[in-house]
């Protein structure tokens, strides 16, 4: 595994897991905002993961997912004055780490399974999706923004009110992920 994309997913699991025991030690986590569900924080785990496994599902989600997640987010903060320090720093490390990590991994990792890792991906995100609506519900949380949009102005306010912009934003994300994805591949023909 390059050395940097080891040195950048220690990085982002160790930052969202030290801002994770933070939360608890300051006995102020709620699982309903704090667990590392949301897509950024996950992805910041499972870097770990690609670099201990070397999955190929792993490397396209953090290729085609992660990488313009991070972007996104960069452009589109979903921060404002609830947020403190330590939760904007580590913001502010997961989501260009991401883009690091999405990057590197680009550059120095071969796409594998062609064009088939892509429904398999979905199928994932689907999968995940549909759990997470289960977490939201119990925990009355907004992982994925599946209740409603962020407080804060982002991407999803083009795609109208709840739940419609869930479609769009499911168009986009696959969209997305596919024209990402016929990049990286064209990247190593």
């Amino acid at each position: 595994m390059p050395p940097l994309l080891t040195a950048t997913a220690v990085v982002l699991a160790s930052t969202v897991a030290a801002w994770t025991a933070w939360r608890v030690a300051r006995g102020d986590f709620r699982a309903g905002q704090h667990l590392p569900l949301d897509l950024c924080n996950l992805s910041a785990l499972l870097s770990l993961g690609y670099v201990a496994s070397g999955s190929p599902l792993l490397a396209t989600w953090m290729v085609c997912f992660a990488l313009p997640g991070g972007i996104v987010s960069i452009l589109t903060p979903d921060l404002d004055e609830r947020h403190d320090r330590i939760t904007r720093l580590k913001y502010w490390i997961v989501h260009p780490g991401l883009v690091v990590f999405g990057t590197a991994a680009a550059l120095t990792v071969p796409p594998a399974g062609g064009m088939a890792m892509l429904p398999r991906l979905w199928l994932l995100l689907i999968a995940y999706a549909a759990v997470i609506g289960i977490v939201n519900h119990r925990l009355g949380a907004n992982y994925l923004f599946l209740r409603h949009k962020p407080r804060t102005a982002s991407l999803l306010d083009w795609y109208g009110p709840w739940p419609v912009y869930v479609f769009p934003l499911t168009a986009t994300v696959v969209a997305t992920m596919m024209l990402v994805f016929l990049g990286w591949s064209h990247l190593w023909r």
